[in-house]
């Protein structure tokens, strides 16, 4: 990925965009394409997947702001060249238009999982034990996949 970098991030289990900030900042060169060269970054979930909501402003510093903020810089701002275009997707569109697609895309080979290179992990108590292990050291390098069946 350093002499290729990756066209999208979708990040399923949040956190990842502060990574990017500090991979950045540290002189790294990124795992995805800038925003000027049309990457994208997409999250579902906050960085801190954890939270509590007491207050409406609760909601709007955990869901609003950073999420608006980062749309606007990764757009508009400094960091267009060198982050990609950050989008926070609330819900899929109502058609399976979108569904259909990206099926299409993994079928032709054009959308490939990364799986993290220490699995996949045996469907055992250690061995899902240690991919849990592994998700919530949130160090992985691409999906935790525990082998259920060797039956294709």
């Amino acid at each position: 990925w350093c002499d290729k970098p990756f066209d999208v991030i979708i990040d399923l289990a949040g956190g990842a965009w502060p990574a990017l900030l500090q991979h950045r900042s540290s002189g790294h060169p990124s795992i995805v394409k800038s925003a000027k060269s049309k990457g994208r970054y997409l999250t579902l979930t906050p960085d801190n997947p954890v939270f509590e909501i007491h207050k409406m402003r609760d909601f709007f510093k955990i869901f609003l702001f950073p999420s608006l903020g980062r749309a606007i810089s990764s757009r508009i701002g400094l960091s267009r060249a060198s982050m990609p275009k950050y989008s926070y997707v609330l819900a899929l569109p109502e058609t399976s238009e979108a569904l259909t697609r990206t099926l299409a895309l993994a079928s032709e080979k054009k959308l490939i999982a990364c799986i993290d290179e220490q699995g996949p992990f045996p469907f055992t108590s250690d061995g899902v034990r240690r991919a849990f292990e592994l998700q919530a050291s949130y160090h992985t390098k691409g999906k935790v996949v525990i082998t259920v069946s060797s039956d294709k």
